[in-house]
């Protein structure tokens, strides 16, 4: 069953909505995550039976000169005029758009991508549900709502990501829809900018289960995810799993993935933020330090690792690396060692050491003496 009510909204005394001159109704995530007993963060309309005259002079402000999107002049919020979407050239881009107010909400319906997200509410709280998105809803399917899916390759990457922020309740992406998105990427109208790319990722890793949005881009051949060794990208979609656990930060939680995924650096550098590039830089360099430090682990050793990685200071990236080696499960002992290092050394005094009169590189080797001290006082072989 679905566990969510629908509620009645009324906006009867919304001067703005009620003189726009067409029905107005609340459509796609709201209207789904009411169904699904979620919270609701975010409200879009559709507008049926207005021109974009008769929305500027009810108060609202477009917010895009090429796109028929308003905002609401108290709220904020988005209402799109009803429109027709004509595929015109490859790419995400090449839409032209008929926003004629004859447009009934079902044909405005049908451009959309799922059926979850095809349904729409009424001010009574009456649904319209052309495409059996409840149903779908009820079965845990992710469906596409009709073939012009496939005309917008970014399609491809929103479902990714839904299943990635749906997997927990059991969603799956239907047959049919996998085989289409298969015939998109195999057809490469793959025009999607950077900006475009990174939103979806961000997204989708601040989703519970973001490793379904990897599987799945992997599954249908998105590179250059597909491109990644089957057993590399089983340790990397596992490493994400555990870190998911411990940390709901998007580039940490990034980073457990690629961290031996040569194979996405160069295609999706550009796509990365500054601070992922960075902790995915340190979380190598560690990585290859750690595997000489198990050849060679020594209180000196080890004292040098936690310097290099900051570990007695809060800006640091020590805490996010050693979230993302421990998610991989090698070298358990090592780290183990390496933690209850770092907790002893970090009780080393600074401001005792400082009131010394030392600075500069004299207070930095003495706090490294001290700290190397500290770790060998507890030290075991």
């Amino acid at each position: 069953m679905l566990t969510g009510k629908i509620h009645a909204t009324t906006w009867s005394d919304d001067r703005a909505q009620s003189s726009c001159g067409g029905q107005i109704y609340l459509v796609g995530g709201a209207v789904r995550d009411q169904l699904l007993g979620l919270p609701v963060t975010e409200r879009d309309w559709v507008v049926v039976g207005s021109t974009p005259e008769q929305m500027r002079r009810a108060g609202f402000r477009l917010a895009d000169p090429d796109f028929p999107v308003f905002l609401h002049p108290a709220t904020g919020e988005e209402y799109a005029l009803a429109r027709r979407e004509t595929h015109t050239m490859a790419g995400y881009r090449g839409f032209a758009l008929d926003i004629n107010p004859q447009i009934t909400l079902q044909q405005d319906l049908s451009r959309r991508d799922l059926t979850i997200n095809a349904i729409a509410q009424d001010a009574t709280g009456r649904l319209t549900d052309p495409y059996q998105g409840q149903r779908d809803l009820l079965s845990r399917r992710l469906r596409h709502v009709t073939p012009a899916f496939s005309e917008d390759p970014v399609r491809v990457l929103r479902t990714a990501r839904f299943a990635a922020r749906f997997g927990h309740l059991g969603f799956a992406v239907v047959p049919e829809t996998l085989h289409l998105m298969h015939l998109m990427v195999a057809a490469n109208d793959y025009e999607l900018t950077s900006e475009r790319i990174r939103h979806e990722m961000q997204q989708a890793l601040r989703c519970t289960q973001p490793w379904h949005f990897f599987a799945l881009l992997a599954q249908v051949g998105v590179q250059p995810v597909a491109d990644i060794p089957e057993t590399v990208q089983t340790e990397a979609l596992a490493a994400l799993r555990r870190v998911c656990a411990r940390t709901a930060d998007p580039d940490i939680r990034f980073v457990a993935y690629a961290l031996h995924c040569l194979q996405l650096d160069r295609p999706l550098h550009s796509t990365l933020t500054r601070r992922t590039k960075r902790l995915l830089a340190q979380a190598r360099s560690a990585w290859s330090q750690l595997i000489r430090l198990s050849s060679n682990t020594t209180p000196a050793t080890i004292c040098s690792f936690l310097q290099r990685l900051r570990a007695w200071h809060a800006d640091g990236p020590y805490a996010a690396i050693m979230l993302v080696l421990q998610a991989h499960q090698q070298h358990v002992p090592l780290l183990a060692q390496i933690q209850t290092a770092q907790a002893a050394a970090a009780q080393v005094r600074s401001d005792i050491i400082r009131a010394q009169g030392l600075q500069g590189t004299a207070l930095g080797q003495a706090l490294h003496t001290h700290r190397q001290a500290a770790i060998t006082a507890i030290w075991r072989d």
